[in-house]
């Protein structure tokens, strides 16, 4: 959409409540108009929806049920929803401006991501899908027109629970996909019934593969059916080129979405891919779309926008090339084709220099268009060289020059908090009071994203965090019946768990909790009891039973334990050995057979067995018999009489 001049005139507010400035386009589903929330000082898109799509009478109710729940979900990775209502010609949604534009403008404009570029976005949209999933939310429209991004490049995904609300609408088919919007679509999408988050997981990986090739998969399939039906056969195409990405980004395409990863799975992934690229370069937005102002008798219940300003404060004229470039402002609408404009790296410079002279340009030519008398010079002043300046000394410039200040927050390894880094017009601008000034603030040194150490050992896990330039201040042990001893089991700050894939200032000091193995064991009193006892007593605390011999007792019945080597009480690992020695009952010895040996061989024969003789009767030499008789119990050393005739 081309820049075209302000009309001179009020500007139509919105409910009393929120002043629209331009708009940003018309997509399928909606427009999308530039405000200012009058009543909370603060820039906000305006999404209002085509009137053709309320066919039902329950359409209102259940788009409300639907903003309603997009509003009580908040994520940093997620578009706020503001405010909801309906202007008379259609439904409205009210959300956060963001001025870096979508990931679709940025392909729009001749731009592809690096590996590790397409792993930011997906990391962050993981992130984003990952929470509404855990709420059972399904965003069902995920494409790059919906992932948005502001100025720092930090992504948001658009459009939670809008698809919803459009189901039944006239610009669905009957499967619930918007039209236009199935070149994204998970292959379920053609059956009917319900979708889960595998199918946002499915059209993420799509967005992700463009992203990086330029090119949408299933470009040249013009039929919806045929493009579904060949995607629930064949899984999604990635490149090699992806690196370590494109294994779990492969998990991500399957067309079998039992095999899919869910978000969290997928962010795990993406995170563990990280270790192998380096840090993303900034990504290349393309900002948001041009803009042109809102006719001032647009027919919405408004009021007058001068009603709720002071009189000095009415509408200027900006005439197309007076800036030398489109001012891009609002993302929300998805333009019909790509722009086969040059891709250019100075689109934040030309937006901020865009904005300014817009602004400016509004203040000094405001009494031409209010007045038919000779317009009164107005003065200038020289904006200067603001650039290594401290943000105090800025403020207090713009305060003194009337100056509107705008302060975006950046990082940088390089400078100083507070230091001035960027600017916007340029030095040799003339400025008059009331012209916007952007500067680029240095708010601290550029975040480091804290990488995968659960599992590591502890050394393991200290050297790469210190590799990211943190730090472990503590090592924190706790048992656990699963960890090994000496790996990590949580990583915390300041007690708080912290996930893989954060971006945080690097020096962060980090809490480390380290597996110290399983709770030690407290060795069970086995005396007295059986073997078989005892074995099923030593199982059910995690200790192993060996038995290292048996012994003859004159108390203990044979089968019990006797005695252990581990004392009762004793704190021993889990799986450690207690040896225990079991009772062969009383040493018996068993009168032998010695009728018909002579007196000598008969004395032999007892002490054999641990007898001894206690004499021989009759006089004779061939022993006839024993007392007590052969097979009695004796213990050892008993003593046996023979009779020998």
């Amino acid at each position: 959409m081309t820049a075209t001049s302000f009309e001179p005139g009020p500007q139509p507010v919105l409910d009393d409540r929120y002043r629209l400035l331009a708009e940003a386009g018309t997509g399928a589903t909606a427009r999308v108009v530039l405000a200012d929330d009058l009543r909370l000082h603060r820039r906000v898109a305006v999404k209002i929806l085509l009137p053709s799509l309320v066919t039902d009478p329950g359409f209102l109710a259940r788009f409300e049920h639907e903003a309603r729940s997009a509003a009580t979900f908040s994520h940093p990775h997620v578009v706020a929803v503001y405010d909801w209502g309906d202007t008379g010609e259609g439904p409205y949604l009210v959300t956060e401006f963001l001025a870096g534009g979508s990931l679709h403008a940025m392909l729009a404009a001749g731009h592809t991501l690096s590996p590790s570029q397409v792993v930011k976005v997906g990391l962050e949209a993981a992130s984003g899908l990952a929470a509404a999933h855990r709420r059972d939310l399904v965003h069902r429209d995920v494409k790059p027109a919906t992932l948005l991004f502001d100025e720092g490049g930090r992504l948001r995904i658009a459009d939670f629970g809008l698809v919803q609300a459009l189901n039944s609408s006239s610009l669905t088919d009957p499967n619930g996909l918007v039209l236009g919007t199935w070149r994204y679509a998970a292959p379920e999408r053609s059956r009917p019934g319900p979708v889960d988050g595998r199918s946002d997981v499915y059209s993420l990986a799509v967005a992700l593969v463009e992203a990086f090739t330029g090119v949408t998969p299933g470009r040249d399939v013009d039929d919806p059916v045929e493009l579904l039906a060949y995607r629930a056969v064949v899984d999604l195409e990635v490149p090699s080129g992806l690196g370590a990405a494109s294994a779990i980004l492969s998990r991500a395409g399957s067309a079998d979405p039992a095999l899919r990863p869910t978000a969290d799975e997928l962010m795990r992934g993406l995170v563990t891919a990280t270790e192998s690229l380096g840090l993303p370069e900034r990504l290349p937005l393309a900002g948001a779309v041009a803009f042109e102002p809102v006719a001032a008798d647009l027919t919405l219940a408004a009021t007058d926008a001068t009603d709720l300003l002071p009189a000095q404060q009415t509408q200027g004229s900006v005439q197309p090339g007076q800036t030398g470039e489109e001012v891009p402002l609002v993302l929300g609408s998805e333009p019909a084709a790509r722009s086969t404009a040059p891709p250019t790296s100075k689109w934040r410079a030309l937006w901020l220099l865009g904005a300014a002279l817009v602004l400016a340009a509004a203040v000094a030519g405001s009494s031409y268009f209010v007045s038919t008398t000779e317009p009164t010079p107005v003065p200038v002043v020289a904006l200067g060289d603001l650039r290594g300046s401290d943000i105090e000394s800025v403020r207090s410039l713009a305060n003194e020059n009337g100056w509107l200040l705008d302060e975006v927050q950046v990082r940088s390894d390089d400078h100083e908090r507070g230091a001035v880094i960027r600017q916007s017009p340029t030095p040799q601008s003339q400025l008059v009071s009331g012209a916007a000034v952007i500067v680029d603030v240095v708010t601290g040194p550029r975040r480091t994203m804290v990488p995968w150490v659960v599992g590591l050992t502890a050394d393991g896990a200290a050297d790469r965090l210190e590799a990211r330039k943190f730090s472990v201040v503590t090592r924190e042990p706790r048992f656990d019946e699963v960890v090994p001893a000496g790996v990590v089991i949580e990583a915390t700050i300041d007690g708080g768990p912290i996930t893989a894939g954060r971006l945080i200032e690097p020096g962060t000091a980090f809490e480390l909790v380290v597996s110290e193995g399983p709770i030690p064991r407290q060795t069970p009193t086995l005396v007295g009891l059986t073997i078989e006892n005892a074995q099923l007593t030593v199982d059910s605390v995690g200790l192993r039973l060996v038995q290292l011999e048996t012994e003859f007792s004159e108390t203990v019945v044979a089968g019990t334990i006797v005695s252990q080597t581990v004392a009762p009480g004793s704190q021993v690992a889990r799986g450690s050995e207690v040896s225990v020695v079991a009772s062969k009952g009383p040493d018996i010895r068993v009168v032998p057979n010695v009728e018909g040996l002579t007196i000598a061989e008969a004395t032999a024969a007892l002490e054999r067995v641990g007898l001894v003789r206690s004499g021989v009767a009759g006089g004779g030499d061939i022993v006839t018999s024993s007392s007590p008789e052969p097979g009695a119990e004796l213990r050892e050393g008993d003593a046996v009489e023979l009779w020998a005739p």
